[in-house]
């Protein structure tokens, strides 16, 4: 189970991580299936969500203490994917030349059986949690509002 420091530590949803950014989370309730995910959070007016796709997500890169890319003119954004240890804080943190945000997820599997970013949270520039549980993989996807290509640097600091 994850939670963030907004959350004072206590307990959301099953097993499912929480964040706490410049938007609200998705309810601990987080939905199973990309369609269902993308329709919980398309609610938020600053946070257009581009659609997960199993093949991005089948290429995801692992996240390491930072990460420098670059987002491509309509690129459907770059997915990451780390295992947070039970007990330890995280800061994960945007900096970028444009309008990059990153959604926070976990990764699921479909109803087809492909690995897929379940978001739980949209359009962050920074977010600190804590795994107070076991949890499964969490994953980032750095997209662009706009569209625009820009480089980005996406850090995961204990």
């Amino acid at each position: 189970m994850v939670t963030t420091a907004a959350d004072q530590n206590l307990p959301v949803g099953s097993g499912l991580p929480s964040a706490s950014p410049d938007q609200p989370p998705v309810p601990a309730a987080a939905p199973q299936t990309v369609a269902s995910a993308a329709a919980a959070v398309a609610h938020i007016p600053t946070c257009a969500l581009a659609a997960p796709s199993a093949t991005t997500m089948a290429t995801a890169q692992p996240m390491g203490a930072r990460v420098r890319g670059a987002l491509a003119d309509a690129d459907g954004g770059q997915y990451f994917v780390f295992n947070p240890e039970v007990g330890v804080s995280y800061t994960l943190q945007l900096a970028g030349s444009g309008d990059a945000r990153f959604d926070l997820g976990v990764v699921t599997t479909s109803p087809s059986g492909e690995s897929v970013c379940t978001p739980i949270s949209a359009g962050l520039s920074a977010t600190r949690l804590v795994a107070n549980g076991p949890t499964e993989p969490l994953c980032t996807v750095v997209r662009s509002d706009s569209g625009a290509a820009q480089d980005f640097r996406l850090s995961l600091t204990r």
